[in-house]
């Protein structure tokens, strides 16, 4: 269940990322047409924040979480047999 929390959690965050990014793409290549922001500057500004705040939340949960799945992913391993602690070195 953990894992597919984390995975859940990272999914959404690079989704949020994707569709933020293309809002910034869409500025960028037609700022003209794009008849309800005046202010392009503005508005490319405010969807790079909410780039810069799911991106965070990326680190955070590689810097933080990353570890735990690590250790998970090397007990599963050992347990099937496929790796041992004496592959170590």
């Amino acid at each position: 269940m953990r894992d597919k929390i984390l995975k859940s959690l990272i999914e959404h965050a690079k989704g949020k990322i994707a569709y933020h990014q293309a809002n910034v793409e869409v500025y960028l290549e037609n700022s003209a047409g794009i008849g309800e922001h005046s202010n392009i500057l503005e508005a490319v500004e405010i969807e790079l924040e909410t780039i810069a705040k799911y991106n965070e939340q990326l680190d955070v949960l590689q810097k933080y979480f990353w570890v735990m799945t690590m250790i998970l992913f090397f007990a599963i391993i050992m347990a099937l047999g496929i790796w041992s602690a004496e592959n170590t070195g």
